[in-house]
């Protein structure tokens, strides 16, 4: 199953759409947002590895306030550098990787906190 997305009004609700070439075929459906979903928020506030690597840099240590999209990890894969962004402002409640540690895809490398969950954290100057 593959999620499509469609003008509003040009694929019916509910309905499947079937897709074949070089007789191979492919049953698509639309996908449905979820209304008042927060991407940062279904993420738990966890940084994720965008893709396998090694890590170069760790730029933020527990404790530390940081904002929305703010660098805490650099990955380096395929000779380049893949900065991995705070999802949201908080405050980083752990690091899980060091200097040099290989990384897998989608793996946790940090977790930053909302501000009011980050009781007993002291804000680090930046």
């Amino acid at each position: 199953r593959v999620p499509i997305a469609a003008a509003e009004g040009s694929f019916p609700a509910g309905e499947l759409l079937w897709l074949g070439r070089d007789g191979r075929a492919w049953e698509l459906a639309e996908a449905v947002p979820v209304a008042g979903a927060d991407p940062a928020a279904a993420r738990g506030g966890q940084a994720r590895s965008p893709m396998p690597g090694t890590v170069i840099a760790v730029l933020v240590e527990p404790g530390t306030a940081v904002i929305d999209g703010q660098s805490l990890v650099v990955v380096e894969a395929m000779k380049m550098e893949h900065p991995v962004s705070a999802a949201a402002a908080g405050i980083v409640a752990e690091v899980l990787v060091r200097l040099g540690d290989l990384v897998a895809l989608d793996q946790v490398l940090a977790v930053v906190a909302p501000p009011q969950d980050a009781a007993g954290l002291t804000a680090a100057a930046p």
